[in-house]
């Protein structure tokens, strides 16, 4: 089988999708010896110099992670040219024009239908349309957690045995306790950490006001906030509630950096109102960070007993939480062990190969 990956969520500085798409990307480089693997990346730099097998071909193109005009210009006959026999994109946007080609299209949310309060505009408009083209017309759906499932056939009236759920995986983690956090201003168990983007839906605003309270209490721990910097509110909101001395804004940082981050974070908070999955839990887990997560949405289904749950809008609660875990070592303890043991429910070799069957079965299907 000639199977064609869209990696243009793939780059430096690159989200959750991009994560996705390049983890399932270095699986299938062992994986994938049967078939014949092409790539279509955007121009922009990948977080690491790309090494594939022979059997791989990567392909550069002058396009964004979304980009209409690639998706309904370009694609259709590249697909045509490529002579690709099944395209997954993990992007959402399908060609309206039709190929030969199969077509698998991962919805990881639909936050901006649920709560299109909590997305910019035109990004909504645009993710919505995507997501209707993807339900009419890809061949195969994935989406990443059961909630999702829901969501999608609940706001899209879609057939719910059109949909594989397949579940994120987790990295095994690569660093120990005590390396080096000093150079971010940081030390080794006194902060929080929160590792996401900084957007609406992440809800910082409850996250700084819980730290602000809990820090009554518990003074010396600092907060550390890494991922990419959309909000240019946030230096202003930081001063506004006089955080700027004891928050550290790291924006994107290598992975190399988040795993030392990672190792000596005291606490993990992710206290976001909606999430199709919400890896970065699921990362703290498995490195043994006592984690703290919102009771909503996927969230819940993915921590299962490996974390504590709190109400995201419930400020006091969230620092009452936080006070306790920093505090109470045996609790800790407990916790951090849980959450070890439910992240190893998760790997992106299983989520790999789950990925291949169903390329393979949409594949045959065109056979029949």
């Amino acid at each position: 089988m000639r199977i064609a990956l869209d990696c243009r969520s793939v780059f430096h500085g690159m989200g959750g999708i991009g994560c996705y798409t390049w983890s399932l990307l270095k699986e299938y480089a062992t994986l994938c010896g049967e078939h014949e693997v092409v790539c279509y990346f955007t121009h922009l730099s990948p977080p690491e110099p790309v090494s594939l097998p022979a059997n791989f071909n990567v392909r550069i193109f002058e396009a964004g992670m979304i980009d209409e005009r690639f998706d309904q210009l370009v694609l259709p006959g590249l697909l045509a040219r490529d002579r690709i026999d099944l395209y997954h994109n993990p992007t959402f946007a399908v060609p309206l024009v039709r190929t030969s080609s199969k077509v698998v299209a991962t919805i990881h949310d639909v936050v901006f239908r649920r709560h299109p309060e909590l997305v910019e505009p035109k990004l909504r408009s645009y993710l919505d349309t995507a997501t209707h083209r993807a339900c009419k017309l890809a061949d195969r759906l994935v989406t990443v957690s059961e909630f999702s499932r829901r969501e999608i056939v609940k706001l899209y009236s879609v057939d719910p045995d059109r949909i594989d759920v397949i579940p994120n995986g987790v990295h095994q983690a690569t660093a120990a306790r005590g390396g080096r956090v000093d150079r971010f201003g940081l030390a080794s168990g006194g902060y929080v950490l929160y590792v996401g983007s900084v957007e609406r839906k992440k809800n910082l605003d409850l996250l700084l006001e819980g730290y602000q309270r809990m820090t009554e209490n518990a003074p010396g721990l600092l907060l550390a906030l890494v991922g990419s910097k959309s909000d240019d509110s946030l230096p202003s909101r930081l001063r506004e509630r006089g955080l700027g001395a004891r928050v550290r804004v790291l924006g994107y940082v290598s992975p190399e950096d988040l795993e030392i981050l990672y190792a000596n974070a005291r606490l993990f908070v992710y206290p976001s109102l909606y999430e199709g999955f919400g890896l970065p839990p699921l990362e703290a887990m498995a490195r043994g960070v006592p984690t703290i997560v919102a009771n909503t949405s996927s969230l819940p289904e993915v921590v299962g007993d490996g974390a504590e749950l709190v109400d995201p809008h419930d400020a006091d609660g969230l620092a009452k939480l936080m006070l306790a875990l920093s505090t109470d070592e045996p609790r800790r303890e407990a916790l951090a062990a849980r959450g070890r043991e439910r992240a190893k429910n998760f790997t992106w070799r299983r989520s790999a190969e789950r990925h291949l069957e169903i390329y393979t079965h949409a594949n045959l299907a065109s056979c029949v």
